[in-house]
């Protein structure tokens, strides 16, 4: 995954990376459907609690994270299980708290549930939390199997 987003795509641009990993959700959601199992809509799964601001995911140390994907990272806790406040983590804070990737997103019907995307994906691939992830491919081709599988249930 960390070889994506570097500028190898179609475009050079933050989007570079969707093909990839869009193609391989799809064919991993429609396998794991062709076998029998339940399987996430791949439409209904976002925003990422990154963009909630009481949602915080807890390190080993007790550090506070706004996101999974940033664990351990040390320079991005925005906080501590026991209250203690430091620059570092205030500064990672309103970092976490001022980000918009979504503002390049335009009039995209995914928004809602997308929210620019995957912040750690921007952060390790784009090197800048607030370039989007885009990931339209993947969602609209979810939306079409969710529109097949609601044909085939209502027939």
């Amino acid at each position: 995954m960390t070889s994506l987003g570097e500028g190898g795509g179609r475009s050079g641009t933050a989007c570079d990376s969707c093909e990839v990993l869009d193609e391989e959700m799809t064919f991993l959601r429609d396998e794991t459907r062709r076998r029998g199992f339940p399987t996430p809509d791949g439409v209904h799964m976002g925003p990422c609690h990154v963009h909630f601001q009481h949602a915080h995911t807890i390190g080993p140390d007790g550090s506070l994270y706004a996101c999974p994907g940033f664990t351990g990272e040390l320079a991005t806790s925005t906080g501590h299980v026991d209250g203690r406040r430091d620059t570092r983590r205030d500064i990672a804070r309103e970092k976490f708290d001022r980000l918009d990737p979504r503002k390049e997103c335009g009039d995209c019907a995914f928004l809602p549930v997308c929210a620019g995307g995957c912040v750690a994906a921007s952060h390790s691939q784009l090197g800048d939390m607030n370039l989007p992830t885009c990931h339209k491919r993947s969602f609209e081709s979810a939306l079409i199997s969710l529109a097949h599988t609601a044909a085939s249930a209502a027939a």
